[in-house]
Order: C-alpha cells, then sequence, then structure tokens
C-alpha cells in the first residue's frame, strides 16, 4: 500500500525567499541512532554512489566536480586561500564564483583532483532514489506527542562524515525536496546541524551515481507548545507540534518534514559556464582507484614530501634528471604519520631533485 503524504507548497514559495528553513548540517538515519552507522563508504548495489567523490572542507564538505574546481554550499562560507582535503591531499583555493540564482559555489584549486563527480544533467529527479552524504549531529532525544514517537532531536555535533538513503519527493525550480517518512528502510535520512554543503547523488539513466545537489536547509524550528522553547530535528510526523509557533493540525495522514538540496540540473548551464564541459573522470572501483597524491613543501632547510596514509603497497623514489632521463632511487629516510598522511623530511640540495610513488602492482 502507497503512504500519502501532504507537502505544503506555499513552504516552496518561502524557500525561494530563504526564509522557509534552517540550514542544515548531518546526516540522521531512522532505524538507528548508533553513531558509528554508515560511516564508511556504502558497499554492495550503493558501491560508488558518491562518498569516494566528497572532500574536508572546514566543519563541512565539498565535491571535485572538475579537474581543479569543486562545489560547496554558499553559506556555509569559506575564504580565498583556504585547503580542501580530499583524498589525503591539501587542495589550495585560488578563486570562487557564486550561483546568482541559488546557494551553489564553486571554487577553483591550484592543483588537479584525482577524481571528481559526475553530474546529474537531466531534470528527472522526482521519484528516484537518493543516496545523501554529511557531517554534523548525532540522533538526540525522541521527540513525544501524547506518549507517541514522532521524531528525534538533532544530538551532539560529532563533525564525522554519514551516509543515508531516502527519494526526491519534488523537484522544484533550483531545489530537490526529500522528506523524513519513516517508509524507507533502516538507512532512510534526513539533513540535522553539518550536512549544509554536503553531497547528494542520483543513479543516471547508465547506472552512474551523479551528483544531483547539494545540502542545503530543512524545516523549522519546532517545539511541543505554542511558546516553549525550539529545537530541530528529523521528524516523520509533525501532527501536534509546532512549527514556527503554528500548530501543525491532524488532516488523518502523517506530515513529515522535508529537507531541501540545492539542484544541479537546473544549474547546469552556470555550472559549465565556469568549469566548461568536463570529459568523465577514470571510473573509480575495486582495483581501480584513483593513485595517492604527493605533496611537496619547504620547511626551513628542509623539504617535507607526503602522500596518504591509505596509500598500501607503494614506494616513495626520488630521482634527478640526466641526458638519458630520471634516475630514481628510493627514499630511505623513514616517513612518520601526520594526520592521514605519511611524512618524509629531507635536506634541501642544490640538485633539481624529482619525486614519484612507485607501484608495487
Amino acid at each position: 500500500m502507497k503512504k500519502i503524504f501532504l507537502f505544503n507548497f506555499a513552504r516552496l514559495a518561502l524557500l525561494a525567499l530563504g526564509l522557509a528553513t534552517q540550514t542544515s548540517r548531518a546526516v540522521i538515519l531512522y532505524g538507528t541512532g548508533d553513531p558509528s552507522r554508515n560511516t564508511t563508504a556504502p558497499t554492495g548495489a550503493l558501491q560508488g554512489s558518491g562518498w569516494q567523490y566528497e572532500g574536508q572542507w572546514g566543519g563541512f564538505l565539498g565535491t571535485p566536480i572538475a579537474p581543479q574546481y569543486f562545489v560547496a554550499a554558499h553559506h556555509v562560507g569559506g575564504s580565498v586561500g583556504q585547503a580542501l582535503t580530499f583524498n589525503g591531499t591539501n587542495y589550495t583555493t585560488t578563486a570562487y564564483w557564486d550561483d546568482p540564482n541559488s546557494d551553489l559555489r564553486i571554487w577553483k584549486v591550484n592543483g588537479a583532483f584525482s577524481n571528481y563527480a559526475p553530474l546529474y544533467s537531466t531534470n528527472n529527479e522526482a521519484g528516484k532514489p537518493l543516496v545523501v552524504i554529511g557531517r554534523g549531529t548525532q540522533r538526540g532525544d525522541p521527540v513525544t506527542v501524547a506518549g507517541s514517537l514522532q521524531g528525534w532531536k538533532d544530538g551532539a555535533a560529532d563533525g564525522v562524515m554519514r551516509w543515508g538513503q531516502n527519494q526526491a519527493y519534488y523537484a522544484f525550480s533550483s531545489y530537490l525536496v526529500g522528506a523524513f517518512t519513516g517508509t524507507e528502510g533502516t538507512n532512510e535520512a534526513y539533513l540535522s546541524s553539518g550536512d549544509s554543503s554536503g553531497a547528494v547523488f542520483v543513479q543516471d539513466g547508465s547506472g552512474v551515481w551523479s551528483l544531483a545537489g547539494i545540502n542545503y536547509g530543512i524545516d523549522g524550528p519546532f517545539s511541543t507548545t505554542a511558546k516553549g522553547s525550539t529545537f530541530y530535528g528529523a521528524i516523520f510526523d509533525e501532527t501536534g507540534l509546532y512549527v514556527g509557533g503554528n500548530l501543525v493540525a491532524s488532516c488523518g495522514v502523517p506530515q513529515p518534514s522535508y529537507f531541501y538540496v540545492t539542484r544541479i540540473s537546473s544549474e547546469l548551464n552556470w555550472i559549465r559556464s565556469i568549469v566548461g564541459v568536463v570529459p568523465p573522470a577514470q571510473p573509480v572501483s575495486a582495483g581501480n582507484s584513483p593513485p595517492p597524491q604527493l605533496n611537496i613543501q619547504m620547511s626551513g632547510a628542509s623539504v617535507v614530501v607526503s602522500y596518504p596514509t591509505n596509500a598500501t603497497g607503494y614506494t616513495l623514489q626520488s630521482g634527478s634528471f640526466s641526458g638519458n632521463g630520471a634516475a630514481w632511487t628510493t627514499v630511505g629516510n623513514q616517513a612518520v604519520v601526520n594526520g592521514t598522511n605519511w611524512n618524509v623530511t629531507l635536506p634541501v640540495t642544490g640538485n633539481g631533485t624529482i619525486f614519484r610513488l612507485l607501484s608495487a602492482k
């Protein structure tokens, strides 16, 4: 039996004016409050569904969409010179562009990303399954009305990246709209306070998971009385709660809370005016992951060469150019762990030294 839910399209009119929602932070799941759930890349049918394209942008996320560009939410801010951390490498930003018609902001970096997300280019998202990614709060205390569970408050902010599932219930102008109905399985997701700027992915006609949107906002605030303290949360039935001081009266069917995603397909012309029409990146799959990136920085009289700690099966080598090309030798200096990178510190010499990671495969 298909569930019926009501949606007040007046919300969308307010959303267009920036008045209807609170900007969002992290994924809350319907099926569990376990903070360790869905904190690693999805597997099975959801393998390759977008997790691999997410980078750390301050306390939020950014998504590479071209060799030197990533997209984020305008409202989370950022400044030129700030770095996006992607696959263990820091990419320093050099410029940005704001979409005049939406919350999208495109940043340019001074390197080349090893991988980047394909863009969803058609406007048929409504009804399609979504994979939703964000970081921020855990699931908090239950919300009840007359003893009946109707959702959960936002919990502790932990900044952990999580994924969940939902579907695009509506597609309107520059937005995709998802609903927290409690009918989409244990991984059904809602946005909470850190999810802003996280990505939403949809499968295209050929089965490729493509970037369909960037997390924007959520409904609320809620309260249990007309003048009670307010809160944000994942509510699968707003009936009996107050939203903005107004009682949500019973209408015979559940009235879920909604979340809002800035739509990629509606802004595609603007995106392409910045980054151009980008060819597909090399697909990432088991056994075909992007090569690790070397980062080289000066530190006084030394040079620090770094690469991701998850780069297994690689040997750092140094070389110098001769008439017959580069002569390579294995770097004997001990690597030390610094966050998510191996760091190797070497003295600066007068020779033109180059470095590479040699795969054992």
